[in-house]
Parts: C-alpha cells; structure tokens; sequence
C-alpha cells in the first residue's frame, strides 16, 4: 500500500535522513528517503510501491557532516546524528505504524531531541 508522511523534529522539518518500516509480523521492509521539507515516500520493491499491510515497527537515522577523505573501515566516521541515536533502533525507537488496505497511509513523526 502506498505510505507518506513527513518527518520533523522539534516541529521543525528533518531535512536529511531516511526511515525504514519493518514489519512487526514478517515480510518485506520499506524504506524511504528524506526530501529537504521532511516529507518521505515509502518503497519496497521501487522507489515508491509503498509498504506491506500491517504493523511496522520504525527506525529513523539522520546523518550529517563527514566531509573529507573517509577511512573504508568505518564509513560513518566524521559524521554525527541530527537525532537521538534511538530513533535508529527498532528496539527503542517507539516509533510504530498500521498500514492499512484502502486508505490514505500517511504517518507523520515529530521526534524530540530530549
């Protein structure tokens, strides 16, 4: 089913990141890029084909910085986190979604950065 939504923080649109849907039951995930106002639009197979029906725990990572000559063993390095590093993890992030067949799925998040 097609799935939207924008993703803020404090209110204020998270211009950079992606969001990954992952089915609480089993299936596919999805998974979505950031667009420079926050909004997102979910896929699994393409770009756009949205989620599997049923309910997703949700994870969120944003990512910035990292200019510069990166070492191949941590690709990550340089960069920091413009959220909470819980968000990223399913396990804590308390972020959840029920898509539903036949409706407008649209799943707005606003983290808080406390």
């Amino acid at each position: 089913e097609p799935v939207h939504g924008k993703v803020s923080i404090n209110a204020w649109p998270l211009e950079t990141g992606s969001l990954v849907f992952v089915p609480v039951a089993s299936g596919p995930r999805a998974q979505a890029n950031l667009d420079s106002s926050g909004n997102y639009v979910l896929g699994t197979y393409s770009t756009s084909d949205g989620a599997v029906i049923g309910d997703h725990e949700v994870m969120i990572v944003a990512l910035t910085g990292g200019e510069g000559p990166q070492e191949a063993s941590d690709p990550n390095a340089g960069l920091k986190s413009l959220i909470p590093a819980r968000y990223g993890d399913l396990k804590k992030s308390g972020l959840r979604a029920t898509v539903k067949a036949d409706t407008d799925n649209e799943f707005n998040f606003d983290l808080a950065d406390k």
